[in-house]
């Protein structure tokens, strides 16, 4: 099964997605590895509802699939990273939220996933 199938299925079964740093993660192609700490703190929490990001400009029940309104993978040489557009509530317009790098799922799969989910509960442009 492949990653997108598998966070799917999780989804679908538990309602809930955890995601984590890696324990561990490999640079300059597999020339050195590095380890981080066993931080077993969520990053992103992906709910039928919504998203919830580890950072303080998330409120505190994570952003609702009906304000996300894009799913972007922004490459930055060797990285990669996920970006999600969000609408903002009266004057503050749209922004984005990065998404952290270093978690279990790679940021093109986490970026496809992502992008299915918000086309089965967002909000329709």
């Amino acid at each position: 099964m492949s990653t997108f199938e598998t966070l799917k299925a999780e989804l679908a079964e538990t309602g809930q997605v955890t995601l984590h740093y890696s324990s561990s993660r490999q640079f300059l192609r597999g020339l050195r590895t590095l380890q981080f700490a066993a931080q077993r703190t969520p990053q992103i929490i992906v709910t039928l509802h919504g998203v919830w990001i580890a950072t303080s400009e998330c409120p505190e029940d994570g952003f609702a699939w009906s304000r996300i309104r894009d799913v972007h993978l922004v490459r930055q040489s060797l990285f990669s990273s996920v970006e999600l557009t969000i609408e903002g509530e009266g004057s503050a317009g749209r922004s984005t939220m990065r998404l952290p790098r270093g978690l279990t799922v790679g940021a093109q799969d986490l970026a496809l996933w992502l992008a299915a989910e918000l086309s089965t509960h967002g909000t329709p442009l």
